[in-house]
């Protein structure tokens, strides 16, 4: 059996239940499209390795769905954004500092601003060090949904922080793929700019077999001029990207977003905005006999 390391991994997340493929996170493989393994020090092949092993446990349950550690840690609390204490979502807030620095550009229609937070442990919680506050969501913090604004791990998430990686296609039944723009400025990003016009065009696959040859594409990563389009980049400070994500029956957008702060420990302060929402894509599922 060929092990697709990352892009199979993947595939078993976002598309549980309709593309059946074991976890093989244990010495994971990324190939060429030659089936010849990549080396492993190639920094962009390395990336996806490494990722692929800090998602190992969210594969272990059914979905990609994390484990309800964090109810059974906090029986009280409902793990959702919307009902954290004020000084829990303070923990999840951009700084006064990064809110009044990008004032002026937060007043426009389709931005935001986010954290996203290093977390230690997918299934678990994420801590900020400087006051103690712990975050009882699922996933801790590290990830976010730009359509309903909230660093909920559900099936809205559209990216995640996983070990100085952006991640994205991590919720079920979802397929993303991102580039980076440089120090492109955040203002000017529209969907003519170079490396952007591919992604505006992009037509979601609406099979599963389609989906699952993308996912494998995309994991290797597609180049299309001086650009490579994949479904992870490395976390890089005051630098700009862009971000296709697609949630089947769910949402379709086109996001630009850039890295205007990354602190002592690994947590990204995030602004964004809204390039263009598409049509919300179906995806075929055989029934079951």
């Amino acid at each position: 059996m060929k092990h697709f390391g990352y892009s199979q991994l993947l595939c078993s997340i976002t598309l549980a239940g309709i593309v059946s493929a074991p976890v093989l996170c244990q010495n994971p493989v990324v190939e060429s499209p030659g089936n010849t393994p990549v080396s492993s020090n190639d920094p962009s092949t390395q990336t996806d390795i490494n990722n692929s092993r800090t998602l190992n446990k969210m594969a272990e349950r059914p979905g990609g769905q994390p484990n309800k550690t964090s109810s059974n840690v906090f029986p009280n609390k409902t793990s959702t954004t919307a009902l954290l204490s004020s000084k829990e979502k303070k923990v999840l807030a951009a700084s006064a500092e990064d809110q009044k620095a990008n004032a002026s550009f937060l007043h426009q229609h389709g931005t935001g601003i986010f954290r996203l937070l290093a977390a230690s442990d997918i299934t678990v919680n994420a801590s900020n060090p400087r006051n103690s506050v712990v975050v009882p969501i699922r996933g801790g913090g590290a990830y976010y949904s730009f359509t309903k604004r909230t660093n909920d791990f559900d099936e809205w998430a559209d990216i995640a922080l996983r070990n100085g990686v952006l991640v994205t296609g991590v919720a079920v039944r979802s397929l993303g793929v991102m580039n980076t723009l440089g120090s492109a400025a955040l203002e000017s990003i529209t969907i003519e700019t170079p490396g952007v016009a591919y992604l505006a065009k992009f037509v979601p696959p609406s099979t599963i077999d389609e989906a699952g040859k993308q996912f494998k594409s995309l994991a290797r990563g597609v180049p299309d001029g001086e650009f490579t389009y994949k479904l992870s980049m490395p976390v890089l400070a005051d630098t700009t990207y862009v971000l296709r994500s697609i949630e089947y029956k769910r949402s379709d957008s086109l996001i630009a977003f850039r890295i205007v702060r990354q602190d002592a420990d690994g947590n990204l302060t995030i602004i964004w905005k809204e390039l263009k929402k598409f049509q919300v894509p179906t995806l075929n599922v055989p029934k079951k006999n």
